[in-house]
């Protein structure tokens, strides 16, 4: 057995050592890339559903879906969103695009599967400034449809934009996709709690929205790269995604996709979005007192920092609970909260219990629920 001693070790072509060895034995190795924390994008393997997308569910207008994702278009009911457990080596879930009918894309018209990161997540990348950094996306896609695709980029103001294609080559299979994110040096980008960046993976676009590939551009209405393939054009057309990642990195070679414990990952999306209740019927969500006959105040502690102040709402049915009356239904929620909970107050129908009376707040079904909201 022999031997091999060395002060450092560099590639040929490099100007600075990969690996400093020291007398004690040890070593100091230059890591570009953080081996843990470097996926900016948020249930990129889609296995936090809070809101439920076990069954599909059509879309419209601007909404979300399986947490961190939202679907954006110009027409409704075109294509359905659901979370199924189809996925290539090493993923479980992928979130799964139906096409409800054979749309006629117009000029104007956008369809969007997307996701907006927090301006504190994309800061390392330092946009906008001379030392930006390039990025690099990867994702494994699946479609009944074989052609061109498009993923985008956008700021938060939509005028610095940037697409991206890419090929599926196989019908039904699934593909790993390496995408190139230049850094850009110019624009206004988000450096606190809005909307830094915006990935949105564009399943049609009309003429008028396409753009030119490659490099960042000017351009307030661009939806999709030239030649992309309108999946919503297609009835009964799929598309499929997962393991979604976005890393800073400079060498275009993605690295492989960061898996996160599922209490990690529920946390990062509970900070936008946070349901009590849902998939848990009569599961207590919120206890207080009246008071009066058809108000009531709880205080409610949550179980992460959210990203702004929260909106309180009901969704589904939500009943007031007393141990001397029969319960009454929710008619709306308010409140006074922080980003880490406060007071609730619920409208109800008419109490036969005083004011002061203990009370709890209920789901009626595995569907219902107390929501809060701080998404982008």
């Amino acid at each position: 057995m022999s031997t091999l001693k060395v002060d450092a070790i560099r590639h040929n072509s490099a100007t600075s050592d990969a690996i400093t060895t020291a007398s004690d034995g040890t070593c100091t190795a230059n890591i570009t890339n953080n081996l843990s924390n470097r996926n900016i994008v948020d249930n990129g393997e889609f296995v936090v559903d809070q809101r439920g997308f076990s069954s599909a569910v059509t879309q419209t207008g601007e909404a979300y879906t399986i947490d961190r994702w939202k679907t954006r278009m110009t027409s409704n009911s075109k294509f359905s969103v659901q979370k199924v457990a189809d996925a290539p080596a090493g993923f479980y879930n992928s979130a799964k695009i139906t096409s409800l009918a054979a749309t006629t894309v117009q000029s104007g018209d956008y369809f969007q599967f997307q996701q907006g990161i927090e301006g504190y997540n994309i800061n390392p990348a330092n946009f906008g400034t001379p030392t930006a950094k390039p990025m690099v996306l990867s994702f494994y896609v699946k479609s009944s449809l074989t052609g061109t695709f498009s993923v985008c980029f956008s700021n938060y103001t939509g005028n610095k934009f940037l697409a991206q294609n890419y090929t599926i080559s196989s019908a039904n299979t699934w593909e790993r996709k390496t995408i190139s994110v230049p850094a850009i040096t110019t624009g206004s980008w988000e450096r606190g709690n809005g909307a830094g960046l915006y990935i949105y993976f564009t399943l049609g676009a009309g003429s008028g929205t396409l753009r030119s590939t490659g490099s960042w551009i000017d351009s307030n209405f661009g939806r999709a790269g030239t030649g992309s393939t309108n999946v919503v054009a297609t009835n009964g057309a799929t598309w499929q995604v997962t393991g979604v990642q976005l890393e800073i990195n400079s060498t275009g070679v993605a690295t492989d996709f960061e898996h996160r414990n599922y209490g990690d990952e529920l946390a990062h999306c509970q900070r936008y979005f946070t349901t009590l209740g849902r998939g848990k019927a009569y599961t207590f969500v919120a206890f207080g007192n009246m008071v009066s006959s058809s108000l009531s105040r709880c205080y409610v502690a949550l179980p992460t920092t959210m990203r702004a102040i929260p909106t309180p709402s009901e969704h589904g049915n939500l009943t007031v609970d007393t141990e001397t009356a029969a319960s009454q239904a929710v008619t709306g929620v308010g409140g006074n909260l922080t980003e880490n909970g406060g007071m609730v107050q619920f409208n109800h129908n008419s109490h036969s219990s005083g004011q002061g009376q203990s009370i709890a707040v209920t789901p009626t079904d595995t569907n219902s629920g107390l929501d809060f909201l701080a998404e982008l």
